[in-house]
């Protein structure tokens, strides 16, 4: 396997395993504000909001760990050209479209001071960085028929 590639499977895994990890320690150990927000509530509508905030944490985790790692690893392992385009197309999406309905709705500054987040851009940083990986180097001749 091309050096390339494996460093972009490679960081595309650690990425997802961070954002299992990351997810399980906020559900265990919920923020003061939430928290705070719960207790506000009655007890019973506490625990179903504990439950369905439970369950569409963990789908949706699900699902973006299978996105990103099951493209990767076909990108990587298949050799299937698609499935790195495809990557490419969900992260430029994803990145994207929040910024896009900002300008579409004229709320830029606000989106631009109220989404700001270290981690997320220290994770959309390194996934851009696989990618980077995925289209260069050793990584193009592994795609040529």
């Amino acid at each position: 396997m091309p050096s390339h590639l494996r460093i972009f499977f490679w960081l595309i895994a650690a990425i997802a395993a961070y954002w299992v990890v990351s997810v399980a320690w906020v559900m265990m150990f919920p923020p003061a504000e939430m928290v705070a927000a719960l207790a506000r509530v009655s007890a019973a509508l506490r625990e179903q909001i504990r439950e369905n905030a439970w369950r569409i944490t963990i789908v949706s985790t699900a699902i973006r760990v299978v996105v990103f790692v099951g493209l990767a690893w076909l990108a990587a392992f298949r050799r299937q050209n698609w499935a790195r385009w495809a990557l490419l197309a969900v992260f430029v999406l994803s990145n994207a479209a929040p910024y896009a309905a900002a300008v579409y709705f004229g709320r830029v500054p606000e989106f631009l001071l109220r989404y700001r987040d270290l981690q997320a851009d220290i994770i959309a940083a390194l996934i851009a960085l696989a990618l980077v990986f995925a289209f260069t180097g050793n990584a193009r001749g592994a795609f040529k028929r």
